[in-house]
């Protein structure tokens, strides 16, 4: 079986299972409370737990940063992973990916071995 990722949930707030991405109201596929630090919930299936598992923000008009997620429980043909992004007000668009760490491999470089799933998270309130 091939390795999956997909997130759970952002900030306490369940992801949709086929996310759209939609960077404009009402199109988000979750909406948290407010900004802030924010725990997102990644179900993996069938990756490795040697395997590094992450999540990739893209703020809406702001550079993208990637937070590589821990480990909180399961086996390898099925896992939980966490990682807590911060996300200011406004639109941010969450992939997460898992990936075989390699040893010549720098920040980036690495071959993306899971499937992605992108999820759009907003604030309560649309901001200019």
């Amino acid at each position: 079986n091939a390795p999956s990722v997909r997130i759970v949930s952002v900030g306490g707030q369940t992801a949709p299972t086929d996310p759209r991405a939609s960077l404009d109201f009402p199109g988000a596929d979750a909406t948290v409370p407010t900004g802030g630090a924010q725990l997102v919930v990644i179900d993996a299936q069938y990756v490795p737990l040697d395997w590094v598992v992450g999540v990739r923000a893209v703020p809406k008009g702001h550079i993208d940063f990637s937070i590589r997620a821990a480990f909180a429980g399961g086996d390898e043909t099925h896992s939980t992973w966490q990682a807590t992004v911060p996300l200011d007000s406004g639109f941010t668009v969450l992939q997460v990916r898992a990936y075989e760490p390699t040893a010549t491999a720098t920040a980036g470089e690495t071959e993306e071995s899971a499937d992605a799933e992108t999820s759009k998270v907003a604030p309560d309130e649309p901001t200019p």
